[in-house]
């Protein structure tokens, strides 16, 4: 018994130190085994006492760890959720911005022409929200130029590499064409409005993105080993008609009316018979020609 008075102090400071940092650093097992350990110190009912009263203040011990944990987690985690909800709102202003100024040329107005507080107040923003996307109304057309002509690259190279025989490879990409026009026609319209009377910056952007539609089709079509015999350079001339093609016809497709698909029907069987035509021509094109390129159109019948 002396012996364990003697000793009686000590234990009960260890105890209080073990008790304190406790919520610190010892698991619920950990805790169990420190119990098991003074159970026959003279002091453990005193232990005892304190430790119900920490039980009955955190409750489980190892729930406590997993709550604070998660705690600290979600407290990491919040800087960031909002920093994406912040871009997401951005993201969205932005877009409302493009949106509006297609409704408006939709409705008849010239885009050159839009100021920018009737762009933002058709996107239901403050005018100083504008300046946050776009530092004029150029550079918010250039956004559309490039967003319409990068979807629709994007479906013109997969309709072209579905490996479909000759004529139903053209008219399927006819078809991703037309279709595409329908789905996005504000675009198209003010594409088509833009390519020649739009700002200069605006021309060449439409330019560049014709230049992108060429080239991309040159590039399938040689991988597909369609017209081997040509240069790269006849086979971009090509294209280019194809391309020139398609771009005028734009506003035919666009104008079209619903309730008359028959003519759309035609208009789409006639696209796709000069697109037929012109690579007809090109499988017969002579890199070097013997004679004039005009001798075959002057034999007798």
């Amino acid at each position: 018994m002396r012996r364990h008075s003697q000793y009686a102090k000590p234990v009960e400071k260890v105890i209080c130190y073990e008790l304190t940092s406790f919520c610190r650093n010892i698991s619920f097992r950990g805790c169990a085994k420190f119990v098991a350990l003074y159970a026959s110190t003279p002091s453990v009912h005193h232990f005892s006492l304190q430790w119900q009263m920490v039980i009955a203040r955190t409750g489980d011990p190892d729930e406590v760890q997993a709550n604070n944990m998660r705690t600290r987690l979600s407290g990491a985690s919040k800087p960031a959720d909002e920093t994406q909800a912040r871009v997401r709102r951005k993201e969205q202003t932005r877009q409302n911005l493009m949106q509006a100024a297609l409704t408006l040329v939709g409705n008849g107005s010239s885009f050159t022409a839009l100021g920018i507080r009737e762009i933002t107040r058709e996107a239901g923003v403050v005018p100083t929200a504008f300046y946050r996307h776009f530092k004029t109304t150029d550079e918010l057309g250039l956004a559309l130029v490039e967003e319409a002509g990068l979807t629709l690259r994007r479906l013109l190279r997969e309709a072209r590499q579905a490996s479909l025989p000759g004529e139903d490879m053209i008219r399927h990409s006819v078809s991703v064409f037309v279709n595409y026009l329908k789905q996005h026609h504000l675009e198209w319209r003010f594409i088509s409005s833009e390519r020649s009377g739009g700002s200069q910056a605006l021309r060449n952007a439409i330019r560049n993105e014709i230049a992108h539609f060429t080239n991309e089709m040159a590039s399938d079509l040689r991988l597909l080993n369609i017209f081997p015999g040509l240069s790269t350079h006849t086979l971009t001339l090509i294209c280019s008609v194809v391309v020139t093609l398609m771009m005028n016809s734009a506003t035919d497709f666009l104008d079209a009316r619903a309730d008359q698909p028959q003519i759309e029907r035609e208009m789409l069987d006639n696209f796709v018979k000069q697109v037929v035509m012109v690579f007809l021509g090109a499988a017969h094109w002579e890199e070097e020609p013997t004679g004039s390129l005009f001798s075959g159109l002057n034999k007798p019948k």
